[in-house]
């Protein structure tokens, strides 16, 4: 019970937000927080989770929509999420929210789905202080919608769950 009262470390609190160490370090700095002390209560994680727009989606894969195809399943889930959470267009959110809480061996999958959905223009993205975030494109919701309920999808995000 102690344990839990004592600050986090950086990795502590980089495993803990599901981040690399450096992006707590960049959050930290962006949000004016001062470096002396790289100690963190769940005050300060909580600070870095809202000032970066950290999401959780996923808790685990129980949490993947029901497909044969688990791969598929991801992308489906993952799109499904943006649209339910009306990521569209101008309303944005962090990239790595798209996998936050998936398992490890998910996570790949995810990465190289959003990385195709980009090539075809159905999600965009912009860099910005809190990080990289993406939408779905307005003009590619339809088919997006398609790609969540039936699985039908352009020959290029197929292959991703088809490796």
């Amino acid at each position: 019970m102690l344990e839990d009262l004592k600050p986090h470390d950086l990795h502590a609190t980089a495993r803990a937000l599901q981040v690399h160490p450096f992006e707590v370090l960049r959050l930290q700095v962006m949000a004016g927080a001062p470096l002396q002390r790289l100690a963190y209560n769940d005050d300060m994680l909580d600070q870095l989770r809202s000032f970066g727009n950290m999401e959780t989606w996923w808790d685990g894969a129980d949490s993947l929509p029901t497909d044969e195809n688990t791969r598929r399943g991801v992308v489906r889930g993952m799109l499904d999420a943006m649209v339910q959470r009306e990521y569209i267009g101008g309303q944005t959110t962090r990239l790595d929210n798209l996998w936050r809480g998936l398992p490890a061996e998910h996570t790949e999958t995810a990465e190289q789905a959003v990385m195709v959905l980009h090539e075809l223009g159905m999600v965009t993205s912009i860099a910005t202080p809190a990080g990289m975030q993406v939408a779905i494109h307005p003009d590619a919701l339809s088919n997006v919608k398609d790609v969540v309920a039936r699985g039908n999808a352009p020959d290029a995000l197929a292959a991703v769950w088809s490796e």
